[in-house]
């Protein structure tokens, strides 16, 4: 898995000139993707205690 992610990264880099930025992006979406899983257990732990 570290491998092909690390492949991925490669690729990006390659296609975007510079690898740095690429690893700031990837950061940001998972930060992004992190913040909207916990919003949405948030929500499902709250739809079941109006139940």
């Amino acid at each position: 898995m570290l491998f092909i992610f690390d492949a991925m990264i490669r690729v990006l880099g390659y296609y975007f000139g510079t690898g740095h930025k690429v690893m700031l992006s990837i950061g940001f979406i998972v930060l992004v993707a992190l913040v909207l899983w916990r919003i949405v257990l948030i929500r499902r732990r709250a739809q079941r205690r109006r139940r």
